[in-house]
């Protein structure tokens, strides 16, 4: 026995036997003394209340009963002490301070990792041990100097970021030195405080400063009674530490006995586990093993199990969902319990951040120094709601804003990011818009143009606010500028955001730590605040209303799997048990490692935790956690990572369960082949649960129903969703043989106002658009009727697209022309040096205005594609000149517009806004168009369309109206004969492709053939605008060798057998002239 010290006293067992000893134990004491004051010291707070809930229904009662931590039970005795020359260290201090003093000179060890956050928290991890394991910079400085010179480098750096860090911090006192400052204490003090005996419950490996808490107590005479889980396995090791510095003590050992039911598999598992298997468990119904495809499929079945077992008679408060992880668990927990109407007590509460208004206070600190990137900020005010001062600033009376359509105006603009881009973009935007307005008209108030035009503006003095805003956020300052700044900000764009910024003000406190930060290192304090803050009250329902449960009373208990440490519940579901997650592989500290470690405490006579030592902690984790149930263990694991193809096998504790329970080691591979009574594997490729269970919602009931009688279920469901019974019409017509109106066969009214819409009548339409019917019917019914367009995200945008690309070369070829028929020249190889400088001219003007509009891509591609540009427009001129050099015609007009325009006078000369109408025999189109070029002869007795591409030249080829998809030609031939009042049968079309990829080729349309298949070209137009007017839009996924759906924008829209549904309707009557005019000319 140790001199002055009264030996402790050791109890060895399961848990339930642990438990009764402890209320024996307090039942003998107040046995003696009714109302003395009885201490248990606790690991955490959850065990502090299930003991109160335990004890308040035992003979011994709670009257006068201390459950505390050892910290708390330390700070009736130091904290008055410590106070008299230091201060409480202020909340996230630690976190500053670590930082601090790792920046100002972490040594030349660590030197190229000391500005890093990982090494900022690591360090303050590291010292946090060395305080609760009672080593102070002096000590291990000492010890240090006799590690030996191979060590001496990295740990004299180690030691001198300790000892600057104990420097900064002499003003101030943490939890830490409230338990370590237990040895100033007088013994006569705890003597007359404390009752013998103090229970230790809980506590299986205490740290150096606890023991010594432990040492003081047993020197003031006072006996401990310590309670240690004992398995009868290896995993006993995990307190094997403490159990050997008990004995030094001379402590009394005393191994109880179980009194749990030996017949049951539940037992039978508690006893057995992690032991080599000798039998199976009795007949099993309150153990359950399962498997689930991934985690969000896995809580649902938790959650189906609870559903289960308070039928069977459990309450909800008497159950537990545990998980080793936090995340996905929590969270997925949080949310499909919610769903489920199963009420939950959240342990660790809900996080601020989870929460909308954490959340859009976590976004707009991400914006303060982030160039407004487009997608950001559109999520942001998307997500976010306005007070109603800053909305009313906003907000039209008639129109509030609608972020929808403040996002499709980004998108055209092509905002990537940067103030000067938002604004300078809205700008040319709007100007575009104006352009479809008449000068000489007013606008009304409820016209589109007006509306858009206003939205616009309203968008762009937003932004401009809202950048000025953001940029009042100091780079450095006090905490308390920082949070004034965020406070005006958050303020104003955030609503219900002020209660938690009240919260914030704690952290003016560290200015006593470092006075003026950065505001990197303010938003990093403040995202963990965030990270941290509980948003659930202490009432019945938290701050969304949203009801929550009580420990022990009401609701279904979630927490992590630590804080089952002794305490029980009726049935318990274990989340996560996959290899690598729980357990998870045990990690060296980057800064110190094990052996170095091992090496301090030798010499220093120190209980520095060792990393490896965790892998046994673990192990009686999952032990005491099987232990804590008394009446039904469900342990699951998923089978892959939602969202990913990364796949788990079960882990090695939930192999140990299988096998404890098969009677036989059972490996990974073998967990599916167990008996069905024993493990459930719910299947992946279905979302049905399993047969005879409860459904967890509205929806999951109407799949079940669905999928166990179809017929039935369509009925009952389409009751309410009417989308059920259509979609099951949708998807028998579309493998019908006939054409139905699932598959673009509109009815008689629809196909009347199409065909209106189209250009029968009064309406225009233009040659592409017929090409792209003849092309596929229904896409043309997607992107014209239902006017459908694929979104773009402008910050998807790699490089230039081809469109895009078209346009500009377009615009600089009109332009060169213009500028050359001015005076009065043509390219000409006698005047290329003087062309070309004015022709590159005109390229870099319009490469700079089609850059302001961000639709260029990567700046590095955009320098790539310019090059080559150039290098088209120089060998596209030289073409040109020979091509000129031996004809009579000449360039004599350029965007020659017939049909509807924008604005009033647009267009080249000869232009007009009347359409070109087309008149045969079954009716008449009318067309509009803008013709890019047109040669002249002198003598005006022939004239040369020329439309330029940009393309591949390979799919068009000369003297064709292929089967409907080349009509641009013909109809551009026929329309500027009728505006320039020259015949067209002398003349000619061509597609010029000024390009290398077009490799420069000209594809040409005579005016002679068109003459002689003239009779084609009627039955071409008077079949596709008959498939129009009666609304037969099929799908035509293949015409010939072509495959129509590779490049097209709806290719997703379509089922993927498109092409075996579209064969298979190729015999119904209404498509059958359809085929032979899309079929022709193959």
């Amino acid at each position: 026995m140790m001199p002055g010290h009264t030996p402790p006293r050791v109890l060895l067992g399961d848990i339930t036997a642990l438990e009764r000893e402890l209320e024996t134990g307090i039942a003998e004491i107040r046995a003696r003394q009714p109302l003395v004051p009885v201490t248990i010291l606790i690991e955490n707070t959850m065990l502090r209340d299930y003991l109160r809930q335990r004890l308040a229904f035992s003979a011994s009662g709670h009257i006068n009963l201390k459950i505390v931590t050892p910290g708390r039970f330390a700070d009736q005795f130091t904290r008055p002490m410590l106070a008299r020359t230091r201060r409480p260290m202020p909340q996230y201090g630690d976190r500053i301070l670590a930082r601090s003093v790792a920046e100002s000179g972490a040594g030349d060890y660590f030197s190229p990792v000391a500005y890093s956050n990982g090494f900022a928290e690591t360090l303050r991890g590291l010292i946090r041990e060395f305080h609760t394991s009672g080593i102070d910079p002096s000590s291990l400085a000492g010890v240090i100097d006799q590690s030996g010179p191979s060590e001496t480098s990295k740990l004299a750096d180690i030691a001198s970021l300790y000892r600057r860090f104990e420097e900064r911090r002499t003003s101030f006192f943490t939890p830490d030195d409230i338990v370590a400052a237990i040895d100033q204490v007088d013994l006569e003090m705890i003597r007359q405080r404390t009752t013998s005996p103090v229970f230790i419950y809980g506590i299986w490996n205490p740290t150096g400063i606890q023991l010594r808490l432990f040492e003081h107590l047993m020197r003031a005479g006072i006996e401990l009674r310590v309670l240690l889980p004992e398995t009868g396995t290896d995993v006993d090791e995990a307190h094997a530490t403490f159990r050997e510095w008990l004995n030094d003590f001379d402590a009394e050992i005393e191994h109880v006995a179980s009194d749990g039911d030996p017949g049951s598999a539940l037992n039978h598992l508690q006893r057995t586990l992690f032991t080599e298997p000798e039998a199976a468990a009795p007949e099993n119904t309150r153990v359950r093993l399962l498997s689930a495809p991934d985690a969000p499929r896995e809580v649902r079945e938790a959650a189906r199990t609870c559903l289960m077992w308070v039928a069977e008679g459990i309450p909800f408060h008497q159950m537990a969902v545990v998980y080793r992880h936090n995340e996905p668990y929590r969270t997925l927990i949080d949310q499909i319990f919610q769903r489920a109407g199963i009420v939950t007590y959240l342990h660790s509460g809900r996080p601020l951040i989870t929460e909308p208004v954490g959340q859009r206070l976590s976004a707009i600190l991400s914006l303060i120094d982030a160039d407004l990137p487009r997608s950001t900020v559109m999520e942001f005010i998307t997500e976010t709601i306005l007070p109603d001062e800053t909305r009313q600033k906003y907000d039209d009376e008639q129109r509030p804003i609608q972020p929808a359509v403040w996002d499709q105006i980004t998108r055209e603009a092509g905002i990537v990011q940067g103030l000067d881009q938002w604004t300078h973009r809205l700008d040319l935007l709007k100007t575009s818009k104006q352009e479809f307005q008449d000068p000489d008209a007013e606008l009304s108030e409820d016209d589109p143009l007006k509306q858009e035009l206003e939205e616009i503006e309203r968008l762009r003095q937003f932004i401009t606010d809202f950048a000025g805003m953001l940029e009042k956020m100091p780079e450095e300052a006090t905490w308390t500028r920082h949070l004034d700044a965020l406070r005006s900000l958050a303020t104003s764009y955030i609503d219900g955001v002020g209660v938690h910024l009240e919260e914030l003000k704690t952290l003016e406190s560290l200015e006593e730590i470092e006075p003026r930060v950065s505001f990197e290192r303010f938003r990093e304090t403040v995202r963990h605040w965030l990270l941290r803050k509980n948003s659930m009250g202490d009432s019945g329902d938290d701050e969304n209303g949203l009801p929550r449960g009580q420990f022990g009373r009401s609701g279904v208990n979630v927490f992590d799997i630590g804080s089952l440490r002794h305490v029980r519940f009726d049935a318990v579901i274990m989340l996560g048990a996959a290899e690598r997650q729980f357990p998870p592989p045990p990690r060296q500290d980057p800064l110190l490692l094990d052996r170095e470690r091992s090496n301090l405490n030798q010499l220093g006579n120190w209980h520095l935790p060792l990393r490896s030592r965790r892998a046994e902690e673990e192990s009686m984790t999952f032990a005491m956690a099987v232990s804590s149930a008394r009446e039904r263990l469900q342990i699951s694991f998923p089978r892959s990572e939602a969202g990913s193809t990364r796949s788990y096998l079960p882990s090695h504790f939930f192999r140990a369960a299988a096998s404890a329970l098969a009677g036989r080691n059972v490996d990974a591979g073998e967990i599916d082949s167990l008996d069905p009574a024993l493990f459930t594997r719910v299947p992946a490729g279905s979302f049905r649960p399993p047969e005879n269970t409860i459904p967890l919602d509205a929806h999951e009931y109407d799949r079940i129903l669905l999928e166990r009688d179809p017929a039935l279920g369509v009925e009952v469901v389409g009751a309410h969703r009417p989308g059920i019974p259509r979609g099951k019409l949708a998807e028998g017509s579309r493998r019908s043989r006939e054409l139905t109106v699932f598959d673009g066969n509109l009815d008689p009214e629809s196909a009347r106002q199409i065909g209106w819409t189209a250009g029968r009548g009064r309406r225009a339409i233009s040659p592409s658009r017929l090409e792209t019917f003849a092309t596929c019917p229904f896409r043309f019914f997607l992107r014209y009727v239902l006017r459908l367009e694929q979104v773009e995200e402008p910050e998807a945008l790699e490089r230039i697209d081809a469109m895009h690309r078209g346009s500009l070369i377009h615009e600089i070829l009109e332009r060169f022309l213009a500028d050359l028929r001015e005076r009065r020249e043509r390219p000409s190889a006698s005047l290329r040096s003087r062309h070309l400088p004015r022709l590159n001219e005109i390229a870099r003007e319009c490469c700079e205005r089609m850059e302001s509009t961000g639709l260029v891509g990567y700046p590095v591609l955009w320098e790539y594609d310019q090059i080559a540009i150039f290098e088209d427009l120089e060998e596209w001129y030289d073409r040109e000149a020979a091509d000129l050099d031996n004809t009579d015609l000449q360039p004599e007009t350029f965007e020659l517009r017939f049909g509807w325009a924008r604005r009033k006078g647009e267009g080249g000369e000869g232009s007009r806004d009347e359409p070109y109408t087309l008149r045969f025999p079954a009716g008449e189109l009318s067309f509009q168009g803008r013709v890019d070029r047109v040669d002249v002869r002198p003598d005006r007795s022939a004239f040369r369309v020329i439309d330029y591409k940009t393309g591949r030249a390979g799919y068009y080829r000369p003297n064709t109206f292929g089967g409907g998809r080349s009509l641009q030609l013909p109809i551009y031939l026929m329309a500027t004969s009728d505006l320039l009042g020259i015949d067209w049968q002398t003349s000619s079309a061509q597609y010029s492709f000024p390009t290398r990829r077009g490799e420069f080729q000209r594809v040409v349309m005579q005016g002679e053939w068109l003459k002689e298949n003239q009779k084609e070209l009627v039955e071409l137009l008077s079949g596709i605008s008959q498939g129009i007017e009666h609304g037969i839009f099929p799908q035509v996924p293949k015409i010939g060798y072509s495959d129509n759906c590779r490049f097209c924008d709806f290719k997703e829209l379509c089922p993927a057998n498109v092409g075996t549904l579209a064969q298979r309707k190729r015999t119904d009557q209404s498509v059958f002239w359809l085929r032979q005019v899309i079929e022709a000319d193959q």
